[in-house]
């Protein structure tokens, strides 16, 4: 009994201070990154305050490869940068703003008129420099890019002006070490000319590959419709867990093409817990495809302002209770049917245990507006 006291004992940090606690914490870690996890264990045994200096790089030394596939060396250099002075104020969020070439620009180019390059932007100066930035930008994880309007009566100029979202995902992405976890892709222009189709570029394949957070805003433009950024994040995503689709001014006419698009597309990850669907026209199969193919993971549903072309929101309703089995908070607001007007006042939330009695509830109502 005695020896097993000693031994827990020693294993405890002392409390009397010894000569390096005198150190200041700079000095500190600048020799911490030199020492291996023996030395760290020898460290946090010589007194408290050396116990609370030494902790995070017993954390930092700890095999991650198992657990977010780094090495020893990779996570200690990681551990280095997010606590480094020098590096721990570099910017996590990036928002890029490109001018759309505009309609007319684009009815040109529609009509083979006018040439577009969509290398132009990826080719910049500028562009190649904030690539260069972007390899030491480490704690940058989270990226927003926005089609702005360029000025309509102005002649067409379109060196670092784009047409498709994906030109400048290129600009900005490619050759790069970025890791992408959390991607917001907005389209604030309006365009009605039809224009040919887009393709990604191959550079992107691996700069999903973290991605956790996907939310994209179409606006009547035909840079997702006609574009192929959508279904290539999808198809080289497989850590993706939340997603996010809204078409603000949607054809009610009309399917969404945001929303087929993402249907329709090889979908690699199977670990998606929160779904949101908003401002959409869908086909009812198409929408219990997602409740279906992700009904054990997902956590969170939202359903706002979603029109059913065809089929009744019963199905939709009985499909959420049936499949999708993990849920913990789920939003139905304003549901509507072929028929615009009916039941747009419909609203409601819940969570946890009131969820199933929420739902047959607005079963009811649905069944009564006859939507």
């Amino acid at each position: 009994m005695a020896d097993a006291t000693r031994r827990a004992d020693a294993k405890k940090p002392r409390k009397a201070p010894g000569h390096l606690d005198r150190l200041p914490s700079e000095v500190f870690n600048n020799i911490a990154r030199y020492l291996d996890r023996t030395d760290y264990h020898s460290l946090y045994c010589c007194s408290e305050k050396m116990a609370d200096l030494v902790k995070p790089w017993i954390r930092a030394s700890l095999s991650a490869r198992q657990h977010i596939g780094q090495t020893h060396s990779e996570n200690e250099y990681m551990h280095m940068l997010a606590t480094n002075p020098d590096t721990v104020h570099l910017p996590t969020s990036l928002h890029v703003m490109v001018p759309y070439i505009g309609d007319s620009a684009a009815h040109k180019v529609s009509e083979g008129r006018l040439s577009y390059d969509p290398e132009a932007l990826h080719q910049a100066p500028e562009m190649g420099a904030l690539r260069r930035d972007l390899n030491d930008l480490v704690n940058c994880k989270e990226f927003r890019f926005t089609l702005v309007r360029a000025d309509q009566n102005a002649e067409p100029k379109l060196n670092n002006q784009v047409l498709y979202i994906e030109d400048a995902l290129h600009a900005v992405l490619a050759d790069s070490t970025a890791q992408v976890e959390k991607l917001t892709l907005d389209s604030r222009v309006v365009k009605s000319w039809e224009c040919g189709k887009s393709a990604m570029h191959e550079s992107l394949d691996k700069a999903w590959s973290h991605l956790k957070s996907l939310k994209v805003t179409e606006a009547l433009s035909s840079d997702f419709s006609k574009g192929t950024a959508l279904s290539h994040i999808l198809q080289h995503a497989p850590e993706l867990q939340s997603l996010s689709l809204n078409s603000l001014a949607d054809d009610p006419k009309h399917r969404s093409k945001i929303f087929s698009l993402a249907s329709s597309a090889s979908i690699k990850t199977n670990r998606l817990e929160r779904l949101v669907l908003a401002y959409l026209n869908v086909e009812l199969e198409d929408l219990i495809m997602w409740l279906t193919r992700f009904g054990s993971t997902l956590r969170t549903l939202e359903l706002r302002s979603v029109r059913l072309a065809h089929g009744s929101w019963v199905d939709v309703i009985q499909n959420i209770q049936d499949k999708c089995t993990n849920l913990q908070k789920v939003v139905v607001q304003y549901p509507q049917g072929a028929d615009r007007s009916r039941g747009s006042l419909m609203d409601i939330r819940c969570s946890g245990s009131e969820i199933r009695s929420k739902l047959e509830r607005l079963k009811r109502s649905v069944v009564k507006a006859g939507i």
